[in-house]
């Protein structure tokens, strides 16, 4: 049962997301799911009722979007330092390789 009820919900996730995907508020690309936004026109459609609450979501939408774009950020930088980091691995190691053979050699 517990495994049927897994399948279950992977399958109404998947259907979430891609009626998210059709509404062009995230996008997909193999397993990374970037946030978009709310489109405008959906944004139009919405009632003008609970103005408050609109506002509220509308702040939250905002400081997510804010988020996604510092995260982002956040994994270039990284991105940037791991990959210096490796490359002064591989010079260190590369030296020490040639003054191992330097040192067999004088020997």
């Amino acid at each position: 049962k517990q495994g049927y009820d897994q399948k279950n919900i992977r399958r109404r996730v998947y259907d979430a997301l891609n009626v998210l995907m059709a509404m062009d508020i995230i996008a997909k690309d193999k397993k990374e799911i970037r946030w978009l936004g709310i489109p405008p026109s959906l944004l139009q459609q919405q009632p003008n009722k609970n103005e408050k609450r609109k506002r509220l979501l509308m702040q939250e939408i905002k400081h997510e979007e804010q988020r996604q774009h510092d995260l982002m950020q956040a994994k270039q930088q990284m991105r940037s330092i791991v990959c210096d980091k490796m490359e002064q691995y591989l010079q260190i190691r590369q030296l020490v390789h040639r003054n191992q053979q330097q040192d067999s050699i004088s020997r």
